[in-house]
């Protein structure tokens, strides 16, 4: 069971691309500069510090591994005695946990994995 994304606006699905052209708006320029900063994070941060797919610990995890995760880094926000710059920086992993979440989630819903909300 695939997730198809919705059509877009003003745009049209082309056969076999995955991609999707939706119409520019002040939201999505702010989610392209935010998955830029992602993709900076992971670039210059965690894959140097921690290995890349499929070598990483984060392969290993479930999307109930990445979810634990994530939750750790909402709970600190607002400690001030890490700093403005590493709470940015906590958003961004957020985003990052909430991606390979996603991934993994879908994985166990196309692989029919009734188990995939269970504890």
């Amino acid at each position: 069971m695939a997730i198809e994304p919705k059509q877009p606006i003003n745009g049209s699905h082309i056969e076999g691309n995955t991609s999707v052209k939706f119409p520019t708006t002040n939201r999505i320029r702010e989610w392209r500069t935010f998955a830029e900063l992602v993709q900076d994070h992971l670039s210059n941060y965690a894959i140097p510090q921690y290995g890349d797919m499929p070598d990483d610990e984060l392969s290993g995890w479930t999307s109930r591994d990445c979810i634990r995760q994530l939750s750790k880094y909402v709970q600190r926000y607002g400690n001030n005695a890490r700093g403005p710059e590493e709470a940015l920086r906590d958003l961004l992993k957020i985003a990052h946990y909430s991606c390979v979440a996603y991934a993994k989630l879908l994985e166990d819903i196309e692989e029919d994995h009734v188990d995939a909300f269970s504890e």
